[in-house]
């Protein structure tokens, strides 16, 4: 720039030179307008490096209120678990039901950081104690696998036997080809079980269990969605039954191949909807032609329903009981139950057989109902002729590690839940968050944090906003 002095005092004609106090003066003004250039250039320079540094900020945590916001919009099963003021090296935090593709918990609190700071005239080590959000995902348990010469890879998406895969690409995904296993893909499974020939999967975040064939390399879906499972975390055998921790919905499934016993009795429990009479009970099997047996009263026994000996059987196309002195009030929402003994010949072919139970006034039908009679099985699981899919618990808050027929882990410790799941894949917000809070309303789950836009640790000023978020909860 060129910089000119001004003459401020008028001057003599024939004068060649400057005064002193005029030397001084025109030094006095320099200095104080290169002063106010260099404080306006400074300023500038200090906006734009402030603006700048707003603006990557933002970005950053764009990325993770983005994030949270598909978590947050993935609520599935209860909606959440557990809330707390203190779990492991984290603050206050709520566990979280969660639908694919995230995992089937979700942790999201307030952990600990240190080494932040905002201002852009601070130096990249300066220190302070803050707060960040952070969101942790996993299954309880990580892995269920004792099925020795095989080894289950949760975060590997696949299933060795030796040094060799034989299950899974490695890579998360859903694909099935029931002709090889090198095409068919795993989500994070959590356990395997076997059982003759057979290696059942819990492919856990594709909700279905399937059944890799270890003498073909054939593999099939056995059960998926369709059958209600969600998030499958533990397998059991107990004899021709595979039971299932359906740990998204909280509930214990059996997979049974066919009914226990040789099909020669039938019980049923059940309510009737309207008020009616009856005299005659009739009983129509399935998959048998002609009922030769039972044919005496002591095979029958009718709960709610007034018996006498004398009351007459009479078998053949259909089993008949009817009632010797007269009709039989039935009443609505009363439950009654029936059990016959001995029935002659019971079907001997594979399959799901049934019963119809019609309740007659001389030859009028007044109500009828079909019931499950007799599934035959087949010897196999993969073949769903005769098999029984049955629940066996619900509304279980997190069921896993099945130990026996009946036995399993209903409950989590939620303190000692994240030592066995790996830190790696958490994410935390950018901006500090100064205190978060829960409050659960009918079937609005609200979540409420304030959050440092601006944190300076070297002028310590400090600016929050309020987020709030309300979140539908499933039914």
């Amino acid at each position: 720039m060129d910089f000119r002095l001004c003459k401020l005092t008028h001057s003599k004609e024939n004068r060649s030179g400057f005064t002193l106090i005029e030397v001084l003066l025109a030094i006095t003004l320099s200095a104080i307008l290169m002063t106010g250039i260099v404080i306006f250039v400074s300023s500038s320079l200090g906006s734009n490096m402030a603006t700048k540094k707003i603006l990557e900020d933002g970005n950053k945590n764009e990325k993770f209120e983005q994030y949270l916001t598909q978590t947050l919009g993935n609520i599935t099963g209860s909606g959440f678990y557990a809330t707390g003021s203190i779990f492991g090296d984290y603050l206050t935090g709520i566990f979280l039901s969660t639908g694919s593709p995230n995992l089937p918990i979700t942790f999201l609190g307030l952990k600990t950081e240190t080494g932040y700071c905002d201002s852009y005239e601070g130096t990249a080590d300066a220190t302070g104690t803050i707060l960040k959000l952070a969101i942790r995902q996993f299954a309880v348990p990580t892995e269920q696998s004792n099925v020795p010469g095989y080894t289950l890879s949760s975060t590997g998406n696949s299933i060795s036997f030796g040094t060799n895969r034989i299950i899974g690409t490695g890579y998360p995904g859903n694909s099935l080809d029931t002709t090889s296993w090198a095409l068919t893909e795993l989500s994070s499974p959590s356990a395997i079980i076997l059982s003759g020939s057979n290696l059942y999967v819990a492919d856990t975040m594709n909700d279905r269990v399937l059944s890799y064939n270890t003498s073909l390399g054939t593999i099939i879906e056995l059960l998926g969605r369709a059958d209600g499972i969600r998030k499958p975390t533990s397998l059991y055998f107990s004899g021709n039954t595979l039971l299932i921790a359906s740990s998204g919905n909280g509930k214990i499934y059996s997979l049974q191949d066919g009914d226990l016993g040789n099909g020669s009795t039938f019980s049923s429990t059940f309510q009737v909807a309207n008020v009616f009479q009856a005299d005659t009970i009739r009983f129509t099997f399935s998959g048998i032609s002609s009922v030769t047996q039972p044919t005496t009263t002591g095979d029958f026994i009718l709960d709610g329903v007034t018996q006498k000996l004398n009351d007459v059987v009479t078998p053949g196309t259909n089993l008949q009981y009817t009632l010797s002195w007269g009709v039989q009030n039935f009443s609505a929402g009363t439950s009654y139950k029936f059990t016959v003994s001995n029935i002659s010949t019971p079907p001997t072919t594979p399959g799901n057989y049934t019963v119809q139970i019609d309740f007659q006034s001389g030859t009028t039908v007044n109500y009828s109902d079909t019931f499950h009679y007799f599934s035959k099985w087949d010897g196999t699981l993969e073949d769903d002729t005769g098999n029984i899919l049955k629940t066996l618990a619900s509304n279980i808050d997190y069921p896993h590690n099945i130990t026996g027929s009946s036995s399993w882990s209903s409950t989590i410790n939620w303190n000692t839940v994240f030592s066995s799941n790996p830190s790696w894949d958490e994410i935390t917000s950018y901006f500090p968050i100064q205190d978060i809070d829960f409050q659960k309303t009918g079937k609005i789950l609200t979540i409420r944090y304030h959050e440092y836009t601006n944190y300076d640790c070297i002028l310590e000023k400090h600016r929050t906003e309020e987020r709030i978020w309300k979140i539908p909860l499933p039914e």
